[in-house]
């Protein structure tokens, strides 16, 4: 009996502490995955929002080509309301455009993500900023193009280098530093950047104060510039 409580003894040495330790290593390592992936899923998060803000702004802009060859701008030029409320109207449009984006990508994130729903409406109300800015960047540049299909290339052209240096493909923290350089002062990369400052990195929400200042002049500048190329616009075959 000695001998069989020796046993019993030794047995209970070696066998209880380390499964303890496994099994608190195990339980460890479980939770450290699953942060690990709901981080780089936070991380990727703002990124798809301004990837997909950036297809919806190109796909604004390349309306006006697309009622253009309809003749519908054209028959625009001789009514009372002219040229002014019809962009007023497409951005309107787009605005929804933005919203709807905003909230169904926002819902995935308040289910994958558990987001509060605060931060839903301030990504909403952030996107319709920054794809106003973004759309009538591309506005922009689609009314300078001679042709549709030229519209067409060269905004097809600009998305895929802003999206790859502005943060889209990528967070800038996992970005070589030469093209963060870049990446920060494009219209996006700016907007997403300082986003980021609020929805990743926890600062206050004052933060976006001076961003949206210079997001609300940027638009307002851009407006009165599409405005007046409008006319030439759809006076030009």
């Amino acid at each position: 009996s000695v001998q069989i409580k020796h046993t019993i003894d030794g047995l209970q040495e070696q066998l209880f502490p380390p499964q303890i330790k496994a099994v608190k290593q195990k339980i460890k390592k479980e939770s450290d995955t699953s942060s690990t992936g709901s981080s780089f899923m936070q991380m990727m998060f703002p990124g798809i929002l301004f990837m997909a803000l950036l297809f919806s702004s190109q796909g604004m802009a390349l309306e006006f080509w697309h009622d253009k060859t309809q003749g519908i701008s054209r028959r625009l030029l001789s009514t009372p309301s002219g040229l002014g409320q019809y962009m007023n109207g497409k951005l309107l449009t787009s605005l929804f455009v933005y919203i709807l984006l905003a909230t169904v990508i926002g819902s995935l994130g308040l289910l994958l993500l558990k987001l509060d729903l605060t931060k839903i409406f301030i990504i909403i109300a952030w996107l319709m900023l920054s794809g106003l800015a973004l759309g009538m960047m591309m506005l922009f540049v689609s009314l300078l193009m001679p042709t549709e299909k030229s519209a067409n290339v060269v905004t097809s052209a600009m998305v895929f280098p802003l999206m790859m240096l502005g943060g889209s493909f990528f967070p800038f923290d996992a970005m070589p530093k030469w093209m963060v350089a870049i990446g920060q002062y494009l219209p996006n990369g700016y907007l997403l950047q300082s986003f980021n400052q609020w929805f990743l990195k926890g600062k206050p929400l004052s933060v976006l104060s001076m961003p949206l200042l210079i997001a609300i002049i940027f638009i307002i500048i851009m407006w009165f510039v599409n405005k007046s190329l409008l006319p030439k616009f759809v006076r030009t075959k």
